[in-house]
């Protein structure tokens, strides 16, 4: 099956403001402490709604097309890759086993990204992606939603 991409939606993720690298034993205190509390909050409320529509996604039955995106994800501006991935899981990577180009959302290798859909058994097409790239301290510095078909 092959996927392509179609940019849906870019929301900007800038960690421009936040230089400190977080300790890596604690990724949730680090967000904590070089977040304002107003950040944090939305941050973890779209991080839990997030969650609630990727467990849908899995929770799919075989025959059922589901899809629970896209939603503004403007709030992951800044947040640490563990409080992410704490949240919602291990992500799908872009570093294929000797694909070139990267698959489908990838744009880049280090690129990491959470399918919101799931099509029934046997279905060809694909649905919303919300692709993450992070800057050097882990932080999300970008977060687009791409439509793979």
């Amino acid at each position: 099956m092959v996927r392509t991409a179609i940019p849906i939606l870019l929301a900007a993720c800038s960690g421009a403001g936040s230089n400190a690298a977080p300790p890596p034993d604690d990724p949730a205190a680090a967000t904590a402490e070089a977040e304002p509390a107003g950040a944090r909050s939305e941050a973890s409320a779209l991080l839990s709604d997030l969650r609630q529509r990727l467990a849908e996604v899995r929770a799919a039955a075989p025959d059922q097309h589901v899809e629970t995106g896209p939603v503004d994800a403007a709030g992951l501006s800044g947040v640490h890759r563990g409080v992410i991935e704490n949240a919602l899981g291990a992500p799908h990577t872009c570093r294929g086993e000797g694909e070139t180009p990267a698959p489908a959302p990838c744009e880049q290798p280090d690129d990491v990204f959470y399918s919101f859909y799931h099509l029934p058994e046997g279905s060809v097409g694909g649905g919303p992606e919300l692709l993450l790239r992070y800057d050097e301290t882990d932080r999300c510095a970008q977060a687009m939603w791409r439509f793979t078909q």
